[in-house]
């Protein structure tokens, strides 16, 4: 890898891809998603988790329909 940075680079990027994997979104739909949310966004301890892939995944899902009786 080069050096330690660049090892611990690799490893973020690595656990940010394979938790886009295992919640079944595309990592470059994702990717590109948080890109263009970043300018505009004010990211804080807050707000941070309504950025996670796991946010995203939740975004994608469809309401399901409710059957009436």
């Amino acid at each position: 890898m080069g050096s330690e940075a660049a090892g611990q680079t690799n490893a973020i990027w690595y656990t940010l891809i394979e938790s886009c994997r295992r919640r079944q979104i595309d990592p470059w739909k994702y990717l590109v998603w948080i890109f263009e949310e970043l300018p505009r966004i004010k990211v804080t301890a807050e707000t941070f988790a309504s950025y996670t892939p796991q946010a995203y995944a939740k975004s994608l899902e469809k309401p399901r329909l409710q059957k009436t009786a």
